[in-house]
């Protein structure tokens, strides 16, 4: 959560009502493929939006669409994470994660804060949004 970001490779649905904006910033990262992108109906007909009408933004956080689709409900769904091993997040991460639960498990970390060793190996990752 502190990263927004998925560590383990995993599936993701966005789902917009009427419309989904131009620039679409998807919540967790990093982006790996963009699988699909539905229109549904009001009468739950669907179909499935063709993937030369968008495309990911450089740094794979946001989807652009070339214009907006519209429909009753736009769904988009996507893969994110590091990959589906733990050896495949990055080493900085795992080596946070282990200051963490070495700070949780000897009491030295509070119930809503992160020990500064862990902050150290994490911020490089973390994502901010402006």
């Amino acid at each position: 959560g502190f990263l927004h970001s998925a560590l383990i490779t995993q599936s993701w649905k966005m789902s917009y009502d009427k419309y989904a904006p131009s620039i679409v910033p998807l919540s967790m990262g990093p982006v790996q493929s963009v699988t699909s992108v539905t229109s549904i109906a009001r009468d739950g007909s669907s179909s499935v939006v063709d993937s030369s009408a968008y495309y990911l933004s450089g740094g794979n956080r946001n989807i652009i669409f070339d214009a907006s689709p519209l429909s009753h409900r736009v769904e988009i769904i996507y893969v994110a994470g590091y990959g589906v091993n733990a050896s495949d997040v990055p080493s900085p991460i795992r080596y946070g994660m282990l200051a963490h639960l070495a700070a949780i498990y000897d009491g030295r970390a509070g119930k809503h804060s992160l020990p500064k060793q862990a902050l150290d190996f994490y911020m490089p990752y973390k994502v901010v949004r402006v």
